[in-house]
């Protein structure tokens, strides 16, 4: 009787789990260790290799993380079409998830999952962070496709996202502390073992804003002829991100073209921003590197005088500030410098979310041990260590994150004479054509020691 009590349960237990790891892939399969297949293939130019395998699990209940990571290898590929494609899928599944607010069958039964396994059964919807860039290269694609007001569309986007998530995150973060604290649980015990973020995190205002979106934006908007809009954004830049000269200048060219007051006492510098007519601009965008992939930690909780231990995601580092990079227009050297830091946004939304995350933990490792008593009281011993082993197992972090993003961009501005110019920027030679009155982007990026270069006309 004992042993077919047991049995029932782990049958229970496994199916289950069975239900979450089909549905999601990362419940049992740590997320870093599927991304290592297609960063490897970045790093020897297999694109195709990546996009059929990302491309066969666009399905999964994770898929909108694997088309996030799809569409960015798109990119790399050359593959405008392919990466339009990816991201428009993503950006409609975001809408549906919004238009059901959040609640279905599906969720409930993913939540339910996650109490007994981990959070990996929540299906994956994306940081903020990540959905500001999901905006901001589709709108590079646009871009490419000559359709600049779809790319403006693309944009506002980007900055509405950003904009809601300023407003909502001090709520937030009250509102997952509280609630942590109503359960007996208070998640600021552990910031000791999370210290080696916090220089990290402080490297940016918080895990949302970002400089680089707000600085293409206001590339298309004056282009676009909307200079007042561009203004804006580039402000929205330079307040982010204060040591870009790039962003600076504009912001003085711009201000005095509007005849902007808070502009008027660099009268003298603004004077020699204005290009003569016959000049354009060549525009700089440089991604290098990887964003580093999360790691799993365990923290020690004592319950029932009981040391028991969770598994909560950690950025361990080394992090690496954004430099500078040299570059040559025609035997002449600029800079384009840093204006995102990707892998300190990475980091500031963890910590956003832990508070929220411990507290889910601590109301997994209850219900776990609530299973492992009711399983003990049924078949015993054995079934006391049925519960152990299961909990052991299933205790794994939730380590999924957009893998192929950039460590962090740097952007300049070059003005030069309507023709072609020659640019040599990390190790490559590209010939790019400037038009009179017109900008031209150049967009470097540097993914596993790969450069892949495009070029957007403005």
């Amino acid at each position: 009787m004992r042993f077919s009590v047991v049995l029932r349960y782990l049958l229970i237990l496994l199916l289950t789990t069975l239900l979450a790891a089909c549905a999601i892939t990362s419940v049992f399969d740590p997320y870093p260790q599927q991304a290592r297949t297609w960063r490897n293939d970045i790093r020897s130019g297999n694109y195709p290799e990546a996009q059929a395998l990302l491309d066969k699990k666009r399905h999964d209940a994770d898929g909108i993380l694997y088309l996030m990571e799809r569409g960015r290898i798109d990119m790399l590929a050359h593959d405008t079409a392919s990466s339009l494609t990816d991201f428009a899928d993503v950006i409609a599944r975001w809408e549906q998830l919004d238009q059901r607010a959040r609640v279905s069958l599906s969720e409930s039964a993913a939540e339910g999952a996650s109490l007994l396994t981990n959070d990996n059964a929540l299906p994956y919807e994306g940081e903020i962070y990540e959905k500001v860039f999901v905006h901001q290269y589709q709108a590079l694609n646009y871009l490419s496709q000559g359709r600049p007001q779809d790319a403006l569309v693309e944009v506002r986007q980007a900055e509405f996202i950003q904009r809601q998530a300023l407003l909502a995150h001090d709520n937030q973060v009250y509102a997952a502390e509280n609630k942590a604290r109503r359960q007996g649980f208070n998640p600021a015990s552990f910031n000791n073992y999370f210290s080696g973020m916090n220089m990290a995190a402080g490297r940016v205002k918080n895990a949302f804003q970002n400089a680089y979106c707000f600085y293409v934006s206001a590339l298309i908007y004056e282009a676009e002829g909307q200079l007042n809009d561009a203004y804006i954004d580039d402000k929205k830049a330079l307040e982010i991100w204060p040591d870009n000269d790039a962003v600076r200048l504009d912001v003085l060219r711009l201000g005095s073209i509007l005849g902007m007051s808070e502009v008027a006492h660099d009268a003298a510098q603004v004077k020699n921003l204005i290009p003569a007519p016959q000049y354009g601009s060549l525009v700089i965008l440089f991604e290098q590197g990887f964003v580093p992939e999360k790691t799993e930690i365990k923290l020690p909780i004592i319950t029932n005088n009981t040391t028991n231990f969770i598994a909560v995601p950690y950025y361990s580092g080394p992090f690496p500030l954004p430099q500078q990079i040299d570059f040559v227009v025609d035997d002449q050297s600029y800079i384009a410098s840093p204006i995102v830091d990707v892998s300190a946004l990475a980091v500031s939304s963890l910590k956003g979310h832990l508070p929220a995350l411990l507290a889910r933990q601590w109301l997994r490792l209850l219900s776990k041990q609530k299973m492992q008593r009711e399983l003990s009281n049924q078949a015993g011993s054995l079934g006391s260590i049925a519960g152990m082993i299961y909990n052991l197992v299933s205790e794994q972090a939730d380590l999924r994150s957009w893998t192929t993003l950039p460590a962090s961009a740097q952007v300049s501005r070059v003005w030069a004479a309507a023709g072609l110019h020659t640019v040599q920027i990390a190790g490559v030679a590209t010939q790019v054509p400037v038009r009179a009155g017109h900008t031209t982007i150049l967009q470097v990026l540097d993914a596993g020691g790969r450069r892949s270069i495009s070029q957007y006309s403005l």
